[in-house]
């Protein structure tokens, strides 16, 4: 008996750790300049909203690069660099009259034209934390 109460809290105690272990954070760079501080949002799409907890979504990495006025690219992977995401869904000025939205490729590429200002840029993909970069 004495063993299975030492296995039971063994077990307590690895879940647990494996619940508050360290998990990266977002990652935002704009004309190649980290602007981490930029991330005024990252939304888990599950449970309750909680940003943290032992189910943990991915991070994104996002490098948003202006050619020139009103002509934009980057690249989307997770905080690793180890995939490139596809399908992630860019949302320019999310919740106004000018919002639109764009996708990133296969390579994680994405580019699109914004004649407007852009003040707020989200980033959705699927299995990752929802991001809302403000750019102003």
């Amino acid at each position: 008996m004495r063993y299975l109460n030492t296995c039971c809290i063994l077990l307590f105690l690895v879940t647990m750790a494996g619940c508050a272990s360290f998990h990266p954070k977002p990652e935002f760079a704009f004309n190649g300049i980290t602007r981490n501080h930029w991330i005024i949002d990252r939304k888990p799409q599950y449970g309750d909203g909680n940003r943290d907890g032992c189910i943990v979504m991915s991070e994104m990495k996002v490098r948003l690069s202006q050619i020139t006025p009103g002509n934009y690219n980057g690249l989307i992977s997770d905080v690793e660099e180890v995939d490139s995401l596809f399908s992630v869904t860019l949302i320019v000025n999310p919740g106004t009259t000018l919002e639109q939205e764009f996708k990133s490729d296969l390579r994680g590429r994405f580019s699109f034209q914004y004649p407007q200002k852009i003040n707020q840029i989200a980033f959705d993909g699927f299995g990752f934390r929802k991001m809302l970069v403000n750019l102003r």
